[in-house]
């Protein structure tokens, strides 16, 4: 991570993770299958590692899993 970016970079990971386990607990993927909410989770935190690892010029995340990224 750019050193310039760093400061204030873990409440951008806190949010993320706290409004993704918001969602999981209260709202629309409070009901979702197993494998929807995995889903979920892991294109989170593939975002948030993009994100502080390669900064906002980076190339867009790929994934051969069609619900994380774009594809491979």
């Amino acid at each position: 991570m750019d050193p310039r970016q760093r400061p204030g970079a873990e409440f951008t990971a806190w949010a993320a993770v706290h409004g993704l386990a918001t969602l999981l607990i209260d709202a629309p993927l409070a009901d979702a299958t197993d494998a929807d909410r995995e889903a979920a989770i892991h294109h989170a935190i593939a975002t948030v590692l993009r994100g502080l690892a390669t900064g906002p010029d980076a190339e867009p995340y790929r994934s051969n899993d069609p619900h994380i990224a774009l594809p491979a």
